[in-house]
C-alpha cells in the first residue's frame, strides 16, 4: 500500500524495498530490510537484519538513527510512530517512547504502555500483587492525571478526545475527557462502547448494535446485527446479514443488499460487495462506476486501527507479544482484586481491551 506517497517491495527473498509514487519503477535507494513500515510521518522503522537493532529511514531510505539499548538492555519491540512518537520495549519488558530522530523522549520504565493518541497515551506500573497503577500522560512524559475509575474496562487510548469505559460493577459505559472528567454515563442495556470515529462510536446493547454521539447522545437506536462507522456522517449496519449505508441521523442510504461495506479512506466514496464482487459507492448510496472489482485490499494498520508492530527477534517465543499483552493485562480477574490506598498513584482495577464485539 502507499502510505506518505512511498510503497514498499518485497524480492523474492522477502526483503523489502522502497519505492515512491513519482518514480514507480525505481527504488529510492539500493538499500532492503527485513521489516519496514509505512510513513505515516516523514520517517519511519526499518531492521536491515533479523535480531538487528532498529532503524529510524527517512523517505530517501537514509538512516537517520539507530535503535540499539536503553540505559544497556536492548530494545526487543517498537511499535510505528504516532503522533510523533513511537513505543518501544526493553529486554526487561518496560516500556518507553522515543522521537522522530531516535531520541529518547518518554524513559522505558512503564509496565504497560500503549500509543499516543489526540497527544495523550495511556500508560502503567504494576506493584507486587499484579496490580496496575493506570495514568495519562502527555507527550513530555508528564503525568495529565491518575485513572480514578475501579471494578472498570479501559479502551487502550483515546479517540476523538475521549477514553471510553465499562463500569463493571454498575453495569455501564461512559467516556472520559482529555482532563480525565466524566462526560456521560450510557444507559444500562448498552453493554459496550467501541472507540470513537468521526465524533460517534458505536455502541453494543442488550438488543442490537447502534450509534452514540460524543455527548452521549443515541443516534441510531441499538437494533442491528452489526455497525461499523464507514466515513464522515456515515455508518454501516447489517441485518439479517446484509448490510446498508446510514447518515449519522439514522436516515438509510441504501437498501440491506450488500455482503459488506468496507470503511473508507475518502470521505465521498466506499467499497461495497455483493456476490462476491466489489464496486464503488458514494456517499449517497449509489454505485458511482460500472467497473467490477474481483478484489480489495484493506488495511487495519493503514487506517490506524492497529499499531504497526516490530520484533528485533521475530522468531523467538520469550519477547513480549503485543497481542496478548493488549487483551490480557498483567492482573488476576479483576472482580478478585481491591485497589491500594488512594496515595498508591490511582492503582485501579482496570482491564484492557482491543475491541468490544457482541
Amino acid at each position: 500500500p502507499v502510505v506518505g506517497k512511498v510503497f514498499g517491495v518485497q524480492d523474492d527473498e522477502a526483503r523489502w524495498q522502497l519505492y515512491s509514487v513519482s518514480h514507480p519503477n525505481v527504488p529510492v535507494s539500493t538499500q532492503k530490510y527485513v521489516q519496514v513500515g509505512h510513513f505515516f510521518e516523514e520517517v519511519t522503522l526499518a531492521q536491515e537484519e533479523p535480531g538487528a537493532p532498529f532503524l529510524i529511514i527517512n523517505k530517501q531510505g537514509e538512516a537517520i538513527s539507530r535503535i540499539d539499548r536503553v540505559n544497556n538492555h536492548p530494545v526487543v519491540l517498537a511499535h510505528n510512530f504516532c503522533d510523533g512518537l513511537a513505543l518501544i520495549c526493553t529486554d526487561e519488558l518496560k516500556y518507553g517512547y522515543i522521537n522522530t530522530r531516535g531520541e529518547i523522549q518518554i524513559e522505558p520504565i512503564y509496565d504497560m504502555a500503549f500509543d499516543f493518541s489526540d497527544n495523550l497515551a495511556l500508560v502503567g506500573k504494576s506493584n507486587q500483587k499484579g496490580q496496575i497503577a493506570w495514568r495519562v500522560i502527555d507527550k513530555q512524559g508528564h503525568v495529565k492525571f491518575p485513572i480514578s475509575l475501579t471494578d472498570s474496562r479501559i479502551s487502550e487510548g483515546y479517540s476523538c478526545k475521549l477514553l471510553t469505559y465499562r463500569d463493571m460493577k454498575r453495569g455501564y459505559c461512559g467516556a472520559l475527557d482529555i482532563d480525565g472528567k466524566t462526560v456521560f454515563r450510557l444507559p444500562s442495556d448498552i453493554k459496550n462502547l467501541l472507540p470513537y470515529i468521526y465524533n460517534a462510536a458505536i455502541c453494543v446493547a442488550t438488543n442490537g448494535v447502534g450509534l452514540v454521539s460524543s455527548k452521549g447522545e443515541i443516534l441510531i437506536q441499538p437494533n442491528y446485527e452489526n455497525g461499523k462507522i464507514i466515513a464522515p456522517d456515515r455508518v454501516a449496519f447489517q441485518w439479517k446479514g446484509k448490510w446498508a449505508l446510514f447518515d449519522f441521523g439514522g436516515k438509510p442510504l441504501s437498501e440491506f443488499v450488500y455482503d459488506d461495506i468496507l470503511a473508507s479512506f475518502h470521505p465521498e466514496s466506499m467499497f461495497v460487495c455483493k456476490d462476491s464482487i466489489y464496486y464503488l459507492m458514494n456517499n449517497q448510496g449509489k454505485i458511482i462506476d460500472g467497473n467490477r472489482y474481483e478484489m480489495v485490499y484493506t488495511d487495519d494498520i493503514i487506517s490506524r486501527h492497529t499499531p504497526q508492530i516490530f520484533l528485533r527477534h521475530p522468531e523467538k517465543t520469550d519477547e513480549p507479544k503485543e497481542e496478548q499483552q493488549a487483551d490480557t493485562p498483567h492482573t488476576k480477574p479483576l472482580d478478585k482484586q481491591k485497589p491500594l490506598s488512594s496515595n498508591s498513584g490511582g492503582l485501579t482495577q482496570i482491564k484492557l481491551v482491543r475491541e468490544i464485539s457482541k
